[in-house]
């Protein structure tokens, strides 16, 4: 009799589990058809530590898929997402190179889409038309690397970045986790060990499986991720919040200190190659659109009073201005498209035309240097 009752009641569970298999496989298969999710691509192999730096493999060329569009990753020969290009600097030629994390490389654009690339076209377009007879050209590179700070990005300057002989070192600063990442960096230098990585990274088979390839899944979690937010249930990354406190923390004011002390040791690194610093800053997402940081304020109960929503912007410019170093603050000209500067979703990296907003930022502080007879401090 108990025999029986199990068998039936092992029946009954298998048919409702093929009923729901085949529920979610018509969603599925709708989704598909209908409204088809960007499913994201795992990047992997796309960088790699070099003596005590990180940087973009050689060769890599991937498309990688994010949310919002799928992008191709082209890295070359030398380890730059760029093109191909000639080390030896020709005559005439004024290279600027670029150093951040991945806002500079340009993590969800094209190549052709990233604000260097736009900087490059648009000084060689303007010389062209002011100063016709001139022989001077510009060449951006990008040397922006994934998922590093500012210590990392001078090891990789010091390291690859001053043999391609540049005029101009551009710092990219994204305070949103540059304050943090240092600390991380000076904590523990260098490549992380390959079995704590592996062991501190290692995800379950199952859920990557669903996530790289179900649509289901991306239109779930996508949906679930912003109502568990509403709600406060889901707890997010705060450096970007605690960065624009009044008040800082011994561990945030720690951070301010080597992110200045490094962008110090770029300008040395700069000045001893015959070359210039330019730090650019750039902001959050939340700091362009007040209606985001509304939300985090409501979400998190955090007071208006506690918090300036620019901090960090005066913060790094007054340090610049009592350095003597040249500062470029993109907030100003990305809040002007704040709601195409960035990218709509969970990823918060700039869109096209954030990258193209900032690349215009950037030339018009250039633009007075074009014509001149020689490439001569910023005046």
């Amino acid at each position: 009799m108990l025999l029986r009752k199990v068998v039936r009641l092992l029946k009954i569970l298998s048919i409702n589990a093929l009923v729901l298999l085949i529920l979610l496989a018509g969603l599925e298969l709708t989704l598909r058809l209908v409204d088809p999710q960007n499913l994201p691509t795992p990047a992997i192999g796309s960088h790699e530590w070099r003596d005590d730096y990180k940087r973009p493999t050689p060769a890599y060329d991937e498309t990688i898929s994010f949310p919002e569009r799928k992008v191709r990753w082209t890295i070359n020969a030398q380890g730059l997402r760029d093109h191909e290009f000639d080390s030896i600097k020709a005559p005439g030629l004024v290279r600027i190179i670029g150093f951040g994390d991945s806002y500079t490389f340009g993590y969800t654009v094209e190549q052709e889409q990233t604000f260097l690339h736009h900087l490059e076209s648009l000084m060689n377009a303007e010389r062209a038309r002011r100063c016709p007879d001139s022989a001077r050209m510009f060449q951006t590179l990008n040397m922006g690397v994934v998922d590093c700070g500012t210590i990392n990005q001078f090891r990789y300057a010091r390291g690859r970045g001053m043999a391609y002989q540049p005029d101009l070192l551009l710092l990219a600063v994204y305070p949103g986790n540059d304050v943090y990442d240092v600390l991380a960096e000076h904590k523990k230098p260098g490549a992380p060990d390959p079995g704590a990585a592996a062991a501190g990274t290692r995800a379950n088979p199952l859920l990557s499986f669903f996530r790289y390839h179900s649509h289901l899944y991306a239109f779930v979690s996508e949906r679930l991720h912003t109502l568990l937010l509403r709600f406060g249930l889901r707890q997010v990354d705060t450096s970007s919040i605690e960065v624009l406190r009044k008040t800082e923390s011994a561990k945030v004011r720690q951070g301010w200190n080597l992110l200045e002390s490094h962008i110090m040791r770029f300008d040395s690194l700069a000045a001893a190659h015959d070359a210039e610093l330019l730090v650019l800053l750039l902001p959050t997402r939340h700091q362009v659109r007040q209606s985001e940081w509304d939300f985090i304020r409501a979400t998190y109960k955090l007071s208006a009073d506690d918090f300036q929503i620019d901090r960090a912007q005066r913060r790094l410019s007054d340090f610049c201005a009592a350095a003597n170093i040249a500062c470029l603050d993109a907030l100003p000209a990305l809040r002007r498209d704040s709601l195409a500067a960035f990218n709509p979703n969970r990823d918060r990296h700039l869109s096209p035309r954030g990258h193209w907003l900032v690349a215009d930022t950037l030339f018009r502080f250039l633009r007075p240097r074009l014509c001149g007879s020689a490439w001569t401090p910023s005046p």
